[in-house]
């Protein structure tokens, strides 16, 4: 099994013989904040839950630490005082850029699973020089209440290289598979000398400029075009031939 409070460097071990020992830990689950929000009418029953978010994990850990030596036994809380000090200054200041974190693993469990530790709140000690310390010193029931982030399996610091999709869609529109259905499909705004303008649905009309209508705009609907929604547009042409077979005309 594995228990320990660590910075990567330093660790204390949970259940160690010699050292600090576990007695007792029910692990919380986290809570939603405030209960999350919710969304209430007098016209209707029940309520509805509209937004969550969930808080910090708070577990309350029991701890019995003993050693060969009254010395040792109050070594050993002052090197878990010490990380869990560190641990809150990760996010009280600007120089402790080291977070402090618990590892856990059971004794029939695979993977590790890692908490960083956010706050701490540990209100006494027992008495270390209760007799009898001839052989051990102990101190017994020890409750420290831990406050810390959701349990990962990633250990804080390092990274995980993680499979994305990099696949793209693009449409291309065609004169073969994309053409105009409908005489409606095709419009154009015209504007005449006087600056007159008007539409005119036709499957022949004139692209570009001419000598009555020195201005005119073309408009094409393709319908059958399934684009999915949310795209993107990043590049689009249209191709056009030409009445008398002079060859193929482009504009983009």
């Amino acid at each position: 099994m594995r228990l320990i409070i660590t910075d990567g460097t330093d660790t204390v071990n949970l259940l160690n013989e010699h050292g600090f020992m576990l007695k007792d830990w029910t692990p919380i689950r986290p809570l939603k904040k405030s209960g999350g929000v919710w969304q209430n009418s007098p016209v209707y029953d029940n309520s509805k839950l509209v937004l969550r978010n969930y808080d910090n994990i708070i577990d309350v850990l029991t701890l019995t630490v003993r050693s060969k030596s009254m010395n040792a036994t109050i070594y050993e809380s002052r090197r878990l005082a010490k990380l869990l000090e560190k641990a809150e200054q990760y996010w009280t200041t600007d120089w402790q850029n080291q977070p402090v974190w618990i590892e856990r693993q059971g004794a029939c469990e695979t993977n590790i699973g890692y908490a960083v530790i956010r706050a701490y709140q540990w209100e006494h000690d027992d008495n270390p020089f209760e007799s009898p310390f001839s052989t051990d010193s102990l101190m017994d029931e020890i409750d420290i209440a831990i406050q810390h982030g959701f349990w990962r399996a990633q250990k804080p610091g390092e990274s995980k290289c993680i499979k994305v999709s990099g696949k793209q869609y693009a449409i291309t529109i065609d004169e073969e598979s994309d053409t105009p259905g409908n005489i409606n499909d095709d419009v154009v705004l015209y504007t005449t000398a006087s600056g007159t303008n008007y539409f005119s649905a036709t499957t022949n009309p004139n692209v570009g400029a001419t000598v009555t209508y020195p201005d005119s705009n073309y408009y094409v609907l393709f319908k059958g075009v399934a684009i999915p929604n949310g795209s993107e547009i990043l590049n689009a042409h249209i191709s056009l031939t030409a009445q008398n077979p002079l060859g193929t005309l482009y504009t983009s």
